[in-house]
């Protein structure tokens, strides 16, 4: 887009380990044994951002916007729009969050999916 001249605002992408990682072994362990997507609901609720992940985040944050402005948290896979497969905005998007509240913002995106 910006190649094309369109505005285009700073961004940042949390790794899609950093889920996975959030969910530590005990909630891998039970989402990969869920039988029913109760089940997989239970495991989500409880997941936050690891120590790690904040800790990545908050320095995105910094560099982002180092005034404290509020940003945009939405998905974005790889995969989320092609040839086979088009879901993307399907999964929450929050706007106008202050840089304390993304990690939260993050694991409601997560759970959304």
């Amino acid at each position: 887009m910006s190649r094309a001249g369109f505005p285009v605002p700073d961004w940042f992408a949390v790794r899609g380990e950093a889920c996975r990682e959030s969910l530590g072994e005990e909630g891998r362990r039970r989402l990969e044994g869920a039988s029913d997507p109760g089940e997989v609901r239970e495991v989500l609720e409880g997941i936050r951002p690891a120590e790690e992940v904040c800790g990545e985040i908050a320095l995105a944050i910094a560099r982002l916007c180092p005034d404290g402005r509020p940003v945009a948290v939405r998905s974005s896979a790889a995969d989320e729009d092609g040839a086979e497969n088009s879901f993307a905005g399907q999964l929450e998007s929050h706007l106008s969050v202050p840089p304390e509240g993304v990690p939260g913002k993050i694991a409601a995106v997560w759970r959304s999916g």
